[in-house]
């Protein structure tokens, strides 16, 4: 067969242009392909960049300290005849009496639930236990004629309430107060014990605790670890003047008492009550603060103390003794309800949220590179 020349030239060059398109196809192609999967990586990277963030924010929200702006105390006080529950918002620096009650004398509240307050009716011969719901709604009697109900704590398991009688030298235990109140005797009378008992917890690992011994000029009031069952006392410290408060600081694994006639805490080593140390309380201005009475582990480091004679309320900061917040005046202030532990009002899991949401982003990125 033959060719002419302009043939084979014509022949040679389409051959070379159909090379040239798949070359361009082919390259077009790889290049498809790399965009591809860079988009993928960066979709991918994006997803997984901010579910580990997510994860991130709701974790440490889990582990984080609540914001200032979530402290809210609720406080014993009186004017006059009438008994009042105040709520105090720290941020705000607001006291707003929810509840008063006339001829009522609070003196100590605890948490039985979120939304309720159980408190004691300090009057000789006619104390009693109440409730009352933290909106100032409900208030009513639980139990009542005792000689003289002073501080209340809630049992580790959370269902019996207890309270130390002032008057009468006993420690009495209120099973299910809500429901179906009924009151025994933990601890027998002031010979078991000591007199005017107050003051009393329970740490975490459910060692019970109280401020036993007279109040008077001298040093005559000591803190006792007692068997939570018998009433037993397992061990004492020595005598300090005056021991009212007492709370437990999670932050530091101590106990810390108000001394009401000195102006002084005492810190106290809870596996060795005679370890203690006394330090001197004053105001920002450098004064000291009479008669402080009521005091709460905030779990960040700090005490809320309230004082008799001031009617305020101080944040205390543990490392370095700073005041770092006073409250308005509260009428005849005495005690405050715990801000942690038992007996406090647990917060609201919020920083679950922001955990869901961090995982939810890691599985969607897992199911688009699945797809």
């Amino acid at each position: 067969m033959l060719f002419r020349a302009g043939s084979a030239i014509s022949v040679v060059g389409l051959f070379a242009k159909r090379s040239k398109r798949r070359t361009r196809n082919v390259r077009a192609r790889i290049e498809n392909l790399w965009l591809m999967e860079e988009e993928s990586m960066l979709y991918n990277s994006k997803y997984l960049a901010f579910g580990m963030a997510m994860v991130a924010a709701g974790v440490s929200g889990l582990f984080a300290p609540q914001a200032k702006a979530d402290v809210i105390l609720y406080a014993t006080g009186r004017t006059g005849q009438i008994g009042q529950i105040s709520k105090v918002n720290v941020t705000l620096n607001t006291v707003t009496v929810i509840d008063s009650v006339q001829d009522v004398n609070p003196d100590s509240l605890i948490f039985a639930n979120n939304t309720t307050l159980l408190y004691t009716n300090f009057d000789g011969g006619h104390g009693q236990v109440r409730k009352v719901n933290t909106d100032g709604t409900g208030d009513a009697l639980i139990l009542g004629n005792f000689n003289g109900p002073a501080d209340l704590c809630l049992t580790p398991g959370g269902v019996d309430m207890m309270f130390s009688d002032f008057g009468a030298g006993i420690i009495y235990r209120i099973a299910s107060p809500l429901t179906s109140p009924a009151s025994s005797v933990l601890a027998g009378p002031s010979a078991a014990i000591g007199p005017n008992p107050e003051g009393i917890l329970f740490t975490p690992n459910g060692n019970l605790y109280a401020n036993i011994g007279t109040r008077d000029a001298g040093a005559d009031k000591w803190v006792s670890k007692l068997d939570p069952v018998t009433g037993a006392v397992l061990a004492s410290s020595a005598h300090f003047q005056g021991l009212d408060g007492l709370t437990y600081d999670p932050t530091t694994g101590f106990l810390f008492a108000t001394e009401r006639d000195s102006s002084k805490l005492l810190k106290i080593d809870p596996t060795n009550l005679n370890s203690t140390t006394e330090i001197n309380f004053v105001d920002s201005f450098g004064q000291p603060v009479s008669q402080i009475d009521g005091l709460e582990a905030d779990g960040l480091g700090n005490l809320f103390i309230a004082s008799n004679v001031t009617q305020r309320i101080y944040e205390y900061r543990i490392s370095d003794g700073a005041i770092i917040y006073t409250s308005p005046i509260i009428n005849g202030l005495d005690d405050l309800a715990p801000v942690v532990g038992f007996g406090s009002q647990t917060p609201e899991p919020a920083s679950l949220s922001l955990l869901a949401v961090g995982v939810s982003g890691l599985m969607l990125r897992r199911s688009r590179r699945s797809a």
